[in-house]
């Protein structure tokens, strides 16, 4: 997964040479009412103050470059340090443009905690590079057919946006009011990115952004991918982003939804949170995804495409909210201590999945589900979604059902449905816990009765599952398993060293050998 050449062609102009100037001889004088060929004269705006407004500005600079037809570039004065307060609201961005910051550490550019930072429209092509945007917030709602809040920092409405070493920091998008807010849905604490665009963010910091409120759901503390859009992440940190606060909650950083496609390489996901939390109402409060949240939207109900190569998911974190009072008496549903898919496809190759946590809620009657503690994957519909895992490692990850009675936990490491292969990936020391009076399936890895799974090269080793009932403390699958012959024969070539509260160690469904390819 490679990146293009981010200025490739979207920014080339036709040459200059060409038409009746191409043909004239050199030094010949045009003659008299013949036209001269018009061009777009592209330009450089040199920013010179931290004003919020005025001569020399940076909302100057954008004033000037969206009155000029073609893409300009922003840069900014070597002497300026510091940080560019907003006083006045956003800027919108309608023309294609540059900007070109001096380092993420010298400017950054405040929302001021008052408004989001940048709005760019439409049919653009956007560069952004070495900038902090920070302290951006955006409370407003958009109605399109549901009302949302959408990006703190950026709102990119169907355009091509490429960012390189630019610094996301403390940037909300949230829903006022009480209860879970006013607004269906709140997503992208520091960008959305919507309608059909393209996001590539390379070597950028997103860090203690957050997503808060929405009647139906909040996803994205960091980044909001929906509605048929594409991102590109490479080489990025996501760090204690946070999504919480509505109903329910998807993606500690990043959200894909509603048919859009998120491609991610290289890049570190650490201690990233999806909280569910009691707002005053009867409502069960859940929680999926403690880095990456993904599942089909409210506007565009298609499938979504996730595909990680190379990433670190360490320390993320999914818990669910208590049963209210008044409610059921069932505590929430958490999954997916990295990564929550739902009906929807999903890919890791080479990537590593450490110490994430699954916390079901508390329940007066019920004890919150909780399953998934690196990846939970979930098919509700007929046809499951591919998932795959190439030279992944599963390690060290915690799944631990709600209190009370019932309470049920699944997949220490992993929790998996659909069409499912692994790939020389190791499933080692993960933890599942449903209590004193829980049940407890699968230890290091659940698969769903109507999973069909291949597993080539792949080892389950020191998983444990505890529970009232526990089984399958390293592999608990009723579904159908692809594995070699000699795993068939041998299935502790497999699965071995795992403990199951001294019940049933390893759950193996119905194994059958895969047909070898032909010669």
């Amino acid at each position: 997964m490679r990146f293009a050449n981010w200025k490739m062609d979207c920014l080339r102009r036709p040459s200059s040479r060409g038409g009746n100037l191409a043909r004239r001889r050199r030094g010949e004088v045009p003659r008299r009412g013949e036209a001269l060929e018009s061009r777009v004269l592209l330009s450089t705006i040199t920013v010179q103050n931290l004003n919020d407004s005025g001569p020399g500005s940076l909302r100057d600079a954008v004033a000037t470059a969206n009155s000029q037809p073609g893409s300009d570039t922003i840069e900014f004065s070597r002497r300026l340090r510091g940080s560019i307060v907003l006083t006045t609201g956003q800027m919108e961005i309608t023309d294609s443009l540059v900007i070109t910051g001096p380092g993420a550490a010298r400017v950054s550019i405040s929302g001021n905690y008052a408004s989001r930072i940048f709005r760019i429209q439409a049919g653009q092509t956007v560069l952004m590079s070495d900038l902090s945007l920070i302290n951006g917030r955006q409370t407003t709602t958009d109605a399109i057919g549901i009302a949302v809040i959408r990006g703190g920092a950026i709102l990119n409405e169907g355009s091509t946006l490429h960012l390189s070493r630019v610094t996301f920091v403390n940037n909300r998008a949230e829903a006022p009011g009480e209860g879970f807010g006013e607004v269906n849905v709140v997503g992208g604490g520091a960008i959305a990115n919507t309608s059909q665009a393209t996001l590539e963010a390379r070597n950028c910091a997103f860090l203690n952004n957050t997503s808060s409120g929405g009647t139906s759901y909040a996803f994205g503390g960091a980044v909001a991918n929906v509605t048929g859009s594409t991102a590109r992440t490479e080489n990025c940190q996501f760090t204690r982003n946070h999504v919480t606060g509505a109903l329910q909650n998807y993606g500690g950083a990043v959200g894909n939804v509603g048919g859009s496609t998120y491609l991610s390489e290289g890049c570190n996901y650490v201690a990233n949170f999806a909280q569910g939390v009691f707002r005053g109402t009867p409502d069960q409060v859940n929680a999926f995804g403690g880095a990456i949240g993904v599942r089909p939207g409210t506007i565009d109900n298609t499938p979504c495409r996730t595909a990680i190569e190379n990433c670190r998911f360490v320390s993320n974190r999914v818990e669910a909210a208590a049963s209210p009072p008044g409610g059921t008496g069932t505590g929430g549903t958490a999954a997916g201590g990295a990564i929550y898919v739902l009906n929807s496809s999903l890919s890791l190759d080479g990537s590593t999945l450490l110490g994430n946590v699954v916390q079901g809620g508390t329940g007066i009657t019920t004890g919150g589900m909780a399953f998934g503690g690196g990846v939970a994957a979930e098919m509700t519909v007929s046809t499951g979604r591919p998932v795959s895992f190439i030279n992944t490692l599963v390690q060290g990850n915690v799944v631990r059902a709600g209190a009370g009675p019932s309470a049920v936990a699944m997949g220490g490491g992993l929790s998996l449905a659909g069409f499912v292969s692994l790939t020389e990936t190791r499933v080692i020391g993960n933890v599942l816990q449903a209590g004193a009076i829980g049940t407890a399936e699968g230890g290091g890895i659940y698969l769903s009765a109507t999973s069909v799974t291949t597993l080539t090269d792949s080892r389950l080793v020191g998983n444990v599952a505890y529970g009232k009932v526990a089984l399958g403390g390293g592999l608990y699958s009723l579904g159908t398993n692809l594995v070699s012959p000699q795993v068939v024969s041998q299935p502790w070539r497999l699965a071995h060293g795992n403990f199951a509260r001294g019940l049933v160690d390893n759950i193996f469904g119905t194994l059958s050998p895969m047909v070898p390819p032909p010669v």
